[in-house]
């Protein structure tokens, strides 16, 4: 993905409801039919009850106008509508059909394509992409957004959008996926915070796949934008240990932990975790020698699993 080209900020400023697509302010191409200029006046004012009220009365039908654009605009709608309004996996699904169908007919012909808007075509890639990895099909995820761009939708591509799907595929560790999601598009980032995640997940993506020393440019470059150091420490760590460079890989293991510590950073006991067997791992790598500190620490590890256990326990007998 090349570097951004200037365009109009508005097509990323909308309200992204869980890191999707914003809802397109642009008006239709073609308004095909009341049902389509009724559901625009609807999305526009995020009026998705309304929306779906129109979906319930029309959903048995398989075209709704003569004009295959407005087609393309009320599929969009009905399955952009149900995701806002999402309860279980079966509105996810609904919502997957409605957009592909939308896609479906804009790949089937070149009329549909020049009839649609930019911003709804842009708007149904990223939704779905959004929607398959929230289903974990990554596959279908990276298909979806490789569609995207080749059909020159790359400027109306959101920084959020990017950082969602590297984030899913790093969870899910397709790290192969995130690196072709995210290297050449740190730089369309718009703020500090969205550059360093981006950094930060294309890191974590290098490590996965084994490439360290491109994980050590990029994380050296990282270090010296992002103001949480403690976090270059772990990612340092892991980095190093790749390398075998156990002794500098367990002293950005010490640094990390000591601040997790001293800051006590509720929200990064997983991270901590990880660490801290990352660090006795290293330890027994680096020399029989560490051998009763690398057992203390999984000792320790281990027991507090155990009291977060007992913990959640004593909460359900309480509720109960």
């Amino acid at each position: 993905m090349g570097k951004k080209s200037k365009r109009n900020k508005k097509n990323n400023a909308g309200s992204l409801r869980r890191g999707l697509a914003a809802v397109p302010t642009a008006a239709p191409a073609a308004p095909a039919s009341n049902i389509s200029d009724t559901n625009f006046r609807l999305m526009e004012a995020q009026k998705y009850d309304e929306v779906l009220k129109v979906e319930s009365k029309y959903r048995h039908l398989d075209t709704f106008s003569d004009d295959p654009a407005g087609d393309v605009h009320i599929l969009y709608a009905f399955g952009d509508a149900i995701y806002a309004d999402l309860k279980d996996e079966a509105c996810l699904d609904r919502a997957i059909r409605y957009h592909e169908k939308a896609k479906e007919r804009i790949d089937a012909n070149a009329n549909y394509r020049s009839k649609t808007s930019k911003l709804i075509e842009s708007a149904i890639g990223m939704n779905l992409a959004g929607f398959y990895s929230a289903g974990r099909d990554m596959k279908k995820t990276i298909s979806t957004h490789r569609w995207l761009l080749a059909n020159g939708n790359r400027d109306e591509v959101t920084a959020r959008y990017v950082i969602q799907l590297s984030d899913r595929f790093n969870l899910f560790e397709k790290f192969e996926y995130t690196i072709e999601v995210l290297e050449g598009s740190v730089d369309m980032m718009e703020t500090l915070e969205e550059e360093v995640q981006a950094e930060t997940n294309l890191i974590r993506a290098y490590i996965g796949c084994g490439e360290f020393l491109k994980a050590k440019a990029a994380n050296k470059k990282r270090i010296s934008t992002d103001i949480n150091h403690f976090v270059d420490w772990f990612l340092s760590g892991r980095i190093e240990y790749g390398l075998c460079n156990y002794e500098a890989a367990i002293a950005h293991y010490r640094k990390y932990l000591a601040e997790v510590q001293k800051q006590e950073y509720e929200s990064l006991s997983a991270s901590r975790f990880d660490c801290s067997m990352d660090l006795a791992i290293t330890l027994l790598r680096h020399s029989a020698d560490n051998e009763a500190e690398a057992f203390a620490i999984f000792q320790e590890e281990l027991d507090r699993c155990v009291n977060l256990l007992d913990a959640d326990n004593e909460a359900c007998e309480v509720v109960i």
